[in-house]
């Protein structure tokens, strides 16, 4: 299965998902073969995948496009644009308690988007490796923007 691991473009570390990512795949629950990883500035250096640092929008498009399974951050457009594209998805938030962004508001979003059913949610080495185990048997639900009802909200407001 060609995975896709993303950090997204964010200034702060995530060093934990591609120490959980290279660990993975040691013990061959991913295929290092099939997986690349985008990420980002990080205090750790990926072992076992092939892995760079940032690329155009372009290129990110093209790696989306390619992969079966989308492992990222629970930035807003990463996860949207892999849930547009068809993409199966489990989301890694950043969380505060590890410096890895200035609040929690990754986990409400990650929460939400696996409450409804569009992806799998994992906070640790051990949920991740299940979800992976699981992602081949997981349709997720399709995805529906809320942006229409959401700027309609903000018209009506003004």
């Amino acid at each position: 299965m060609k995975t896709l691991v993303t950090a997204g473009s964010s200034g702060f570390h995530f060093g934990r998902l591609f120490k959980i990512t290279d660990a993975l795949c040691e013990r061959g629950v991913l295929n290092p073969d099939d997986v690349t990883a985008q990420t980002g500035r990080i205090d750790y250096s990926v072992q076992h995948c092939r892995h760079f640092d940032y690329a155009s929008s372009d290129k990110m498009e093209e790696l989306q496009s390619k992969a079966d399974l989308i492992i990222c951050h629970a930035g807003t457009g990463t996860v949207t644009g892999a849930l547009k594209k068809g993409k199966k998805v489990i989301v890694f938030p950043r969380l505060k308690e590890y410096g890895e962004h200035e609040s929690d508001h990754q986990l409400d979003l990650a929460r939400e988007f696996a409450e409804e059913g569009y992806v799998l949610c994992a906070m640790n080495e051990e949920e991740l490796e299940q979800a992976i185990k699981q992602i081949e048997s997981f349709t997720p639900k399709p995805f529906v923007s809320n942006r229409e009802n959401f700027c309609n909200l903000i018209r009506s407001l003004l």
